[in-house]
């Protein structure tokens, strides 16, 4: 069994960005910009925090909301 602390969904979109974003990499290594991989990676840790905040909102609501 694998523990993780996001919900079935939020598992799910986190790998689908893992997913996403080995794809892009391996995109970018044929024809990309050298600030592609830069700008992509700093936008996936903006959408990673995004899910990682809900698990702050629902594990301490007094804190986080």
């Amino acid at each position: 069994m694998k523990i993780t602390p996001f919900n079935e969904q939020e598992d799910e979109i986190m790998n689908l960005l893992i997913e996403a974003h080995d794809k892009f990499v391996l995109l970018n290594r044929k024809e990309g910009h050298p600030n592609e991989l830069e700008e992509w990676t700093r936008e996936l840790h903006f959408l990673q925090r995004i899910l990682e905040h809900r698990i702050l909102k629902r594990d301490y609501p007094n804190y986080f909301n």
